[in-house]
């Protein structure tokens, strides 16, 4: 903006502003399930969002050699909410094969979080509980 004959831009107050990239992703999963992934987080010394990212890397691998059978996520009041920080490209692929298939995000990372589980036997310690 300039600023008389002197032509000198105005300075705002404050700090300068800046423009903020989210690069995490929200979804909503079923309790059971994050306990598990949340203890076998702790037991490999991962992070929690490690381990998401290998579940949706996975099955995005999986549903492209056959079709996916997406698992409900629970209703949001018995459902856990997450917010994990994901790289860019697999947080996109996965909204999209969510979107392509007809699905809600939710149910992508029910159907990634319990074919995780299963690939690592961890589905019968759930349903002790």
């Amino acid at each position: 903006m300039p600023r008389g004959n002197d032509a000198k831009e105005k300075k705002r107050p404050g700090p300068p502003r800046r423009r903020t990239f989210y690069t995490g992703i929200g979804f909503a999963i079923s309790s059971k399930l994050h306990t598990q992934i949340k203890e076998i987080a702790f037991t490999k010394r991962l992070r929690i969002e490690d381990i998401y990212t290998e579940a949706a890397t996975l099955l995005l691998e999986r549903r492209t050699k056959r079709q996916i059978i997406y698992l409900a996520a629970p209703q949001p009041g018995f459902a856990t909410r997450i917010n994990v920080k994901m790289h860019d490209d697999i947080r996109s692929k996965a909204r999209n094969a969510a979107i392509e298939d007809g699905y809600r995000l939710n149910d992508f990372f029910e159907t990634a979080a319990r074919a995780y589980l299963e690939g690592h036997d961890s589905l019968a310690d759930i349903k002790d509980r």
